[in-house]
């Protein structure tokens, strides 16, 4: 028996791609790094390089009754939030893609028009909306305005009207919908 080792042929196009990739990534990710590194200073002021190490900043953020009032206002907003953005964007692309109806385009359109639409003009409408229907200064009225932008963008990562074939719901295996077709829930 004669055992050749076969010559593995190295892929420079991605090794290129990776490269690239890797640099561009890591441009994109300095300011961040670069803020993390400074919020261990020990000095009074931001200065990079830092003069020493230090959780002081840490310590004021975590004794001071403002931020933790803001961190758990963020927290509020934020989890709601996700939890619409996610289940109804998800719920609304899923119908989106398994059903044929004539109104398609329509709803394209909707879902994608808060990419659209400037950020202040939508924000101007939903403050008058909820200013007249009494939501006003509400947390509802605040998740409901970024779950606006949440939900296409949910629906937009579960089917991308432009490019079919990498959704995830094309990856979905179709025995996975069999029994959902064959039982309707309602």
């Amino acid at each position: 028996m004669n055992y050749k080792k076969k010559a593995k042929k190295i892929d420079v196009p991605g090794i290129l791609l990776g490269l690239a990739t890797i640099l561009v990534l890591g441009f994109i990710l300095t300011p961040i790094w670069i803020t993390i590194i400074v919020s261990f200073n020990a000095g009074d002021f931001i200065v990079f390089p830092p003069t020493g190490f230090s959780l002081k900043w840490y310590k004021a953020f975590a004794t001071d009754y403002m931020w933790i009032l803001a961190f758990k206002n963020s927290l509020l907003i934020a989890i709601p939030t996700m939890v619409v953005s996610t289940v109804v964007g998800v719920l609304a692309a899923l119908g989106y893609m398994k059903r044929q109806f004539k109104l398609r385009n329509v709803i394209n359109l909707l879902v994608l028009l808060p990419f659209l639409v400037p950020g202040i003009i939508i924000g101007i409408c939903l403050l008058m909306f909820v200013h007249k229907i009494g939501l006003a200064g509400t947390y509802a009225a605040v998740v409901a305005g970024h779950a606006l932008w949440g939900i296409p963008q949910r629906c937009f990562y579960w089917f991308r009207p432009c490019w079919p074939d990498t959704t995830l719901v094309w990856k979905m295996q179709p025995e996975i919908w069999a029994p959902a077709r064959s039982k309707p829930s309602f």
